[in-house]
């Protein structure tokens, strides 16, 4: 992977992703963070953060609503200067319910770094016993 200061090519934009959703996953805002530029911006359905002190805030409110969270890789592509990206969300609630949300997300770079991310969340939910 190159260095942040430089622009990557599809396969290193492809690891920063795989990289900031693991991170997502662990719970671990800190290298999450490390991930996005100081000013980006993340649309998170009808919601946007912008800068790196809101998207903390999304990040461990994200964490707090479930005591397990996963993000699943169904597929990453490269369009353009834009990564595309299909997901899953695996959740296990403070209640005990454990779901799958599918998700769509578009990630646009910057310097080596996640500039913007747009995230919708598809239509349904699925819940698993």
């Amino acid at each position: 992977m190159r260095m942040a200061g430089k622009s990557l090519d599809a396969e290193d934009s492809k690891t920063v992703i795989r990289s900031f959703y693991k991170a997502l996953s662990n719970k671990d805002v800190g290298k999450a963070l490390s991930f996005i530029t100081d000013d980006a911006i993340l649309v998170w359905g009808p919601f946007t953060f912008r800068g790196r002190e809101e998207i903390r805030k999304w990040m461990v409110e994200l964490g707090e609503l479930a005591i397990g969270l996963q993000f699943g890789e169904k597929s990453l592509a490269a369009q353009g200067s834009m990564i595309t990206s299909e997901f899953f969300m695996g959740i296990l609630t403070n209640d005990g319910e454990r779901g799958l949300i599918p998700c769509n997300g578009l990630f646009e770079f910057k310097s080596g770094k996640i500039q913007q991310i747009r995230i919708t969340l598809s239509y349904g939910y699925v819940l698993m016993k």
